[in-house]
């Protein structure tokens, strides 16, 4: 299915396109933040490397602040996400997956005997838009 910026959407295309990309990269920064806490990079072989004096700490830490400020950018708004679904939703909803997904979206949505059909494309498309403005005006990006 073809991916398009909505002209109803608050943020610009641009700035959209932006946040997308950020999302695409959310498991990569997730990981990256892991490898920066607790795996070593360095591989100690006895000998020098280059000439410079470097602080692998304070580059580390800078690299560590730039990665949580995204990582908690979008867990707030996940966070907003899911209460704005509030009971429609079960408990398992990801926020981040019904991003990507319109099956796992429609999926995850309580269905009623009155109602046996779960939330049309254009409701998934309005969900998409609205956590894209949330991860924007979190990340300070808009």
């Amino acid at each position: 299915m073809r991916d398009f910026h909505r002209k109803s959407c608050e943020i610009s295309r641009d700035v959209y396109y932006q946040v997308k990309g950020i999302l695409m990269g959310y498991d990569r920064l997730k990981k990256e933040k892991l490898d920066l806490l607790y795996g070593t990079q360095y591989v100690i072989s006895g000998m020098p490397h280059g000439s410079g004096v470097g602080d692998p700490t304070a580059s580390k830490a800078e690299k560590l602040a730039v990665i949580d400020e995204r990582l908690k950018g979008i867990d707030q708004a996940a966070v907003l996400m899911r209460g704005e679904r509030g009971e429609r939703v079960y408990e398992s909803f990801d926020p981040i997956k019904a991003y990507w997904s319109y099956d796992y979206f429609n999926c995850q949505h309580k269905r009623t005997k009155e109602s046996p059909n779960g939330p049309c494309r254009r409701t998934w498309n309005n969900y998409k838009d609205r956590f894209s403005t949330a991860i924007a005006q979190n990340l300070k990006i808009f």
